[in-house]
């Protein structure tokens, strides 16, 4: 069942967005309410899994130019084992089972068109169970916004 949130908990929520390491009593103080108010939300919404404060890396900076989207089709009944086999490469971001014309989505960053050429050649066909893949390769992001709807 959904956590419902009310204004207090959105107003810490998006204050911990822009911020994720202001300390309580500076929270409090931005939104109006005690600090012990501001400690038990936070506490609630980590629990209950909404919020977890983590650092944004910027793949790009560290070198990590070729970020790509591969589109992947999978043999009959092997969708989870082959979600589960990409997930653990190191590459590999992010793995998403999808609806329509390809079984997963999968988000990776390479280095080098070496490295990309690499996995796509050796790696990927690597993998049991992938019958047919696409890439797609990101040249800029324009947004990147997690939190649309608070």
């Amino acid at each position: 069942m959904p956590v419902v949130l009310d204004a207090v908990d959105e107003q810490i929520i998006a204050a911990l967005r822009r911020d994720g390491r202001q300390a309580n009593t500076h929270l409090a103080r931005q939104i109006g309410v005690t600090e012990g108010t501001v400690r038990k939300r936070i506490q609630r919404l980590r629990e209950a899994g909404i919020v977890d404060v983590r650092a944004f890396v910027d793949m790009r900076r560290m070198g990590l130019d070729w970020d790509v989207i591969i589109l992947v089709n999978c043999a009959y009944g092997r969708i989870e084992d082959v979600a589960r086999q990409l997930a653990a490469l190191d590459e590999v971001r992010y793995v998403a089972l999808m609806t329509g014309r390809y079984d997963l989505m999968v988000a990776a960053f390479f280095r080098s068109q070496t490295e990309l050429t690499a996995f796509l050649l050796e790696r990927l066909p690597a993998v049991e169970g992938v019958t047919r893949s696409e890439m797609l390769h990101r040249l800029r992001a324009l947004k990147y916004d997690s939190m649309r709807f608070l």
